[in-house]
This record gives structure tokens, sequence and C-alpha cells, in this order.
């Protein structure tokens, strides 16, 4: 079980590029990055996501979303079983993570096809002062050009 932000689900077009996406926001970020816009979210309140809902959520969108991305949650200690489900449904998976790569667990990364790496610092990702980078895995290809304009 993860708790996440309300909404549910949202469907998302932009954090992923090339994909439409079911995104989640995953509530108890240890990190505190100031600033960060997930901050913002606590006023929606949270709700507690369980592996029954996620898969049902999955199978309704199977052939309508192509990816699943999480905003946070590697701290959670089943995000992983969450990844191969999605997975295991042809979707392809996607995190977005305050924390750097190599900070991230050698399980979760397994179960990862995108992630996007780099704490907030007051420059998006779409800008090119961003610490913020976006890499395509196994092959660790660095595709933040993506976002740029």
């Amino acid at each position: 079980m993860m708790e996440v932000y309300w909404p549910k689900i949202s469907v998302v077009l932009q954090e992923l590029p090339g994909h439409i996406s079911l995104a989640w926001a995953i509530r108890g970020c240890p990190l505190g990055c100031k600033g960060c816009s997930y901050k913002s979210l606590e006023k929606y309140g949270w709700y507690d996501l369980r592996l029954e809902e996620y898969e049902s959520i999955l199978d309704a969108h199977r052939g309508l979303a192509s990816s699943v991305t999480f905003m946070g949650g590697e701290w959670v200690a089943d995000f992983p079983r969450y990844l191969q489900e999605a997975r295991e449904r042809d979707y392809k998976t996607c995190l977005y993570t305050g924390r750097e790569i190599k900070e991230v667990s050698t399980d979760i990364l397994a179960s990862l096809d995108f992630i996007k790496t780099g704490s907030w610092q007051g420059i998006p990702i779409t800008e090119a002062g961003s610490n913020q980078r976006f890499y395509s895995l196994p092959d660790g290809k660095d595709l933040t050009w993506k976002f740029r304009r």
C-alpha cells in the first residue's frame, strides 16, 4: 500500500515524452527540497493506493495509456511490486526522484524503463541550467533533451 495524493490517478502527457502516462504522486518524500511543488499537494489530502486497486486501474487503462509514472515512492517497501505489475501489463515504467541514480536501489532500477533524477533546485528540467536529468534504462542514455524547447 502506498499513500498517494488526491486525485487517485492523473493522466499526463508531458511527464514522459512520447507517452500517455498514468501518474501518481507518492506521499512521504524524505528529501524536503526547498520550494518543492509536491508540498502544495498536501492540501488535497491523500489516500491509500492498495495493490488490488492499482491493478484494476492498470487493467482499465490498458491500450489507452502506455506508461506509468511515479512522482517518488522509492522509499515505500513494496514499490518494486507496483512497477512489476505495470510491466507485466506491458506499461513502460518511470520514476521521478530527487535522488541520483546511484542512490536508487537496484531492485527498483531493474523494474524501470525511465528515471528523472535530481533534487528540486528551482530550475525545471525544461531549462538548460537545471540539475535534473532524464534517462532511459537500462542503457543509461541521457534523454533530457526531450524536455527542452
